[in-house]
C-alpha cells in the first residue's frame, strides 16, 4: 500500500502558536536563507528488501498525524478514528470504510474503500477540504494544500493553497506524493526518481537523483527511502538535524515539522532524528513498528499487530488514541502431515505452512519449533519451517509445533500422527525344487524383511516330512509343504507366511535286467511273461503302484532304437509283486498276450507317488 503521508505545519499566519525558534526559522525560510547542505543517497551496499506497511487483522491498518490532531483506519470494517485538536472538525470525520488516511495543518483527506473517492473534513478556507471527484490510490494533506494519485494513470491531482506553486504538480505518472507545508515531492512510476515543486527556499525541492519508493515532505526539509539498499536520504533545512539520517537499511520514513523517524528495515526498530523539545523524537525503549508518522510536536507509531503508540506533546489528547481491539495477531499456520504415510523405522518431516497470513510483511522473521513426540520435547528454533522426525514405535503419537512471530508472538498446533508398522516380505533364494527324493534332504534359505528377526521354517506335513533349523528331510512319499515365518516388532508388522510344497517322490534307480531301460527296445516272444526288476531306495512295502498300474500300449515299431533280447519266464502264472531283501529289488511278473506278435508296445509302470517309467518291447 502506498506509505501514509506525514503530518503538516503551521503557517506564518498561525506564528503566534510555534516556539520562538519556530517563528525564527520560518521567517528565514521566506527570507531565502541559504540552505544548509543535503544528506546525498550512499552508494547501495547490498540489497534490502524493505519492509512492507501491513494490514493487520485487529487494530489500526494505517496512522496519520496531522499538526496536532491524528487519524488513524480501524483494521477491522475500516472505519476512521481520529483524536487530538478537533478545531474547525478536522478530527471528526464522516462515516463509511476507508484505505488510507492523512492530515494536514487543520483539515484531513482519505480515500474510500471500494470507489476510490476522496472525502476531505475540517477547515476548507482556501479549498483544500474540496477535493476533485474520481477515483484515488492514495492522498496527502499539506499544510493547506492537498495533492493525491489518480487511480489507474497514476497523474497527480492538487487543490487548495498554491502561493508558491505547491498545488502545481508536474505530469507523471507517480506511485506516491507528499505534500510539506510550501512544497511537494512524489516518487514516479518505472524508474523511481524524485520530484519536488513549490518552494525551494532551503533546497527541500531539489530531491538528489536516484530510485525511490517513498518519499516524506516536511516543514522545509524532505525524506527518501533509497530503492535497493533501504538507505534514507534527506535534503533541505538542517538546522536541527532533521536532514541528516542515521546509517542503515529502513522501509518507511516520516518527515516531521522539525524532526524525521523512519522504521528500519528488518527489525522494525524506530529511530527519530532531529527536533527534541517535546521529547518527539523520543522513541519508547524496545518498540518495533511497521508504519511510524511524525508530525509538529508528537509521533504515532503501528506495531505489527495494529496497535499505537504515541510519544511527544501531550496537549488535546494527540498522544492517546481510541481504544479499538488490539489483539496482537497470531501467527497462523497448518501442519502438512504425511498422517496415513508415516511408517515406524522409517523418517517423517513435520512441517507448519501458510504462516504468512495477512498482518504479517513479506520481511517478518518467523521462527519455528518441533516436538516430534519422542518425549524430547520442542527442538532449538529455527528458521526453517520443517523438521525431520523419526519413530521407532507404531501407534498413536501426538506430535506440536510452534510459530513465533518476531515481536515474540506464537501459536502452537498439535495433531495426532497415526505411525503404521513397516510391512516385511520373505522370499526364498533360491526357490525349493518341484520335487525331492525320498529319503533326501534340503536346505531352505529365505531373505525376511528388516526387523532383523530371523525366519522360521515349518513342516506342515509332518506325515511326509520334517524340518530341523533350515534342513528338510523327506520322511515319505507324497506333499511335503513347508512354511516360512519372520515375527515383527514395535516397527514391523510379522511377515505373512509364505508356504512351499515338494512333491517327495520314491528313489526310482531305472529298470534292471533283463529289460533294458529307453531308448532300447526290449525283443521277446508274444504270450511269455517277462519279470520287471526295479529298486525304489529299500523296501517300501508292496503298496508302492497306483491302481491300473503297469499298463501297455501299442506303439509304432520305427525309428531305429537299438534292442536287446528279454530272459521270459516260460510260464507265467498270475502276476505278482515281490520284494527281495537281499537285492534290495522289487519284481513284478508281467504276463504278455500271443496276439502282440509283430507289434511293438509301450509298458508304464506308474508308481503310488504318481510318477511313471517306461520300457518299450517288440513282440515276434
Amino acid at each position: 500500500m502506498p506509505a501514509s503521508p506525514t503530518p503538516r505545519f503551521p503557517t506564518v499566519r498561525r506564528l503566534l502558536r510555534l516556539p520562538a525558534a519556530a517563528v525564527l526559522a520560518l521567517v528565514a525560510a521566506l527570507a531565502g536563507c541559504t540552505p544548509d547542505t543535503a544528506t546525498a543517497p550512499t552508494t547501495p551496499a547490498a540489497a534490502v528488501v524493505p519492509r512492507q506497511l501491513v494490514v493487520p487483522t485487529a487494530g489500526y491498518s494505517q496512522v496519520a498525524l496531522g499538526n496536532d490532531h491524528a487519524c488513524a483506519i480501524e483494521a477491522a470494517g475500516g472505519a476512521l478514528a481520529c483524536w487530538g485538536d478537533d478545531n474547525l472538525g478536522r478530527a471528526t470525520p464522516p462515516a463509511g470504510a476507508y484505505t488510507q488516511v492523512s492530515g494536514g495543518y487543520a483539515h484531513t483527506c482519505a480515500v474510500r474503500a471500494g470507489d476510490g473517492a476522496l472525502a476531505c473534513w475540517g477547515s476548507n478556507r482556501v479549498g483544500q477540504a474540496a477535493p476533485p471527484a474520481g477515483a484515488y490510490a492514495q492522498v496527502s494533506a499539506g499544510e493547506d494544500h492537498t495533492c493525491a494519485v489518480r487511480a489507474g494513470d497514476g497523474a497527480l491531482a492538487c487543490w487548495g493553497y498554491n502561493s508558491l506553486g505547491q498545488a502545481a504538480p508536474p505530469a507523471g505518472p507517480f506511485t506516491q506524493v507528499d505534500g510539506g507545508t510550501f512544497h511537494t515531492c512524489a516518487v514516479r512510476a518505472g524508474d523511481g526518481a524524485l520530484a519536488c515543486w513549490g518552494s525551494n527556499a532551503e533546497g527541500q525541492a531539489t530531491p538528489p537523483a536516484g530510485a525511490y519508493t517513498q518519499v516524506s515532505a516536511g516543514y522545509a526539509h524532505a525524506c527518501a527511502v533509497q530503492a535497493g539498499d533501504g538507505v534514507v536520504a534527506c535534503w533541505g533545512r538542517n538546522t536541527e538535524g532533521q536532514a541528516a539520517p542515521p546509517a542503515g537499511a529502513y522501509a518507511q520514513v516520516s518527515a516531521g515539522a522539525f524532526y524525521t523517524c523512519a522504521v528500519r528495515a528488518g527489525d522494525g526498530a524506530v529511530a527519530c532524528w532531529g527536533r527534541n523539545d517535546e521529547d518527539q523524537a523520543a522513541v519508547p525503549a524496545g518498540l518495533t513498528a511497521v508504519e511510524v508518522s511524525a508530525g509538529f510536536a508528537h509521533t504515532c507509531a503501528r506495531r505489527i499487530d495494529g496497535s499505537l503508540t504515541c510519544w511527544g506533546r501531550t496537549d488535546n489528547g494527540r498522544t492517546a488514541p481510541p481504544a479499538v481491539p488490539t489483539t496482537r495477531v497470531a501467527p497462523a499456520a497448518t501442519f502438512a502431515v504425511p498422517v496415513t504415510a508415516v511408517v515406524a523405522g522409517q523418517p517423517f518431516v513435520l512441517a507448519l505452512t501458510g504462516a504468512r497470513v495477512p498482518g504479517y510483511p513479506a520481511a517478518t522473521r518467523f521462527t519455528y519449533q518441533f516436538d516430534c513426540g519422542d518425549g524430547l520435547g520442542y527442538a532449538v528454533a529455527s528458521p526453517s519451517a520443517s523438521r525431520n522426525c523419526s519413530a521407532t514405535a507404531a501407534g498413536l503419537r501426538q506430535v506440536r509445533g510452534k510459530v513465533i512471530d518476531q515481536d515474540g508472538d506464537a501459536t502452537e498446533y498439535s495433531t495426532t500422527v497415526t505411525v503404521g508398522k513397516a510391512v516385511q516380505a520373505i522370499t526364498f533364494t533360491p526357490e525349493p525344487p518341484a520335487s525331492a527324493l525320498m529319503g533326501g534332504t534340503l536346505t531352505l534359505s529365505a531373505a525376511g524383511g528388516a526387523s532383523g528377526n530371523p525366519v522360521v521354517f515349518t513342516a506342515l506335513t509332518p506325515a511326509t516330512c520334517a524340518v530341523s533349523g533350515n534342513t528338510v528331510t523327506f520322511a515319505a512319499v507324497g506333499a511335503c509343504t513347508v512354511a516360512a515365518d519372520q515375527a515383527g516388532t514395535d516397527a514391523y508388522e510379522a511377515a505373512p507366511r509364505v508356504t512351499r510344497t515338494v512333491a517327495v517322490r520314491y528313489a526310482w534307480t531305472g529298470f534292471f535286467a533283463p529289460v533294458s531301460n529307453p531308448p532300447t527296445v526290449n525283443v521277446m516272444n508274444a504270450g511269455r511273461a517277462v519279470p520287471l526288476k526295479f529298486a525304489l531306495g529299500g523296501d517300501q512295502g508292496l503298496a508302492i503302484l497306483a491302481a491300473g498300474s503297469p499298463s501297455s500300449q501299442r506303439v509304432a515299431c520305427a525309428g531305429g532304437a537299438p534292442t536287446g533280447t528279454v530272459d521270459q519266464t516260460v510260464t507265467a502264472g498270475s502276476s505278482t509283486l515281490a520284494y527281495d531283501a537281499t537285492t534290495g529289488q522289487y519284481t513284478y511278473v508281467w504276463k504278455t498276450e500271443r496276439a502282440w506278435a509283430g507289434s511293438c508296445r509301450r509298458l508304464t509302470l506308474t508308481l503310488a507317488d504318481g510318477s511313471a517309467h517306461t520300457a518299450l518291447f517288440q513282440f515276434r
